[in-house]
């Protein structure tokens, strides 16, 4: 049984879960879009990069 770690993959996976996790908090702002919550402040601009 190998032991070697794949540390650029684990970075890898720790960076898609952020952008996974700022995905859906963003979805709180964006407007327009059906989310189960939405916030007053909710931004048109926020269609296009998401």
């Amino acid at each position: 049984m190998g032991t070697d770690r794949r540390h650029d993959i684990d970075a890898l996976r720790a960076l898609a879960f952020l952008l996974l996790i700022l995905y859906h908090v963003a979805m709180y702002y964006v407007a327009g879009w059906p989310w189960h919550l939405k916030s007053p402040h909710a931004a048109e601009w926020l269609q296009w990069p998401m």
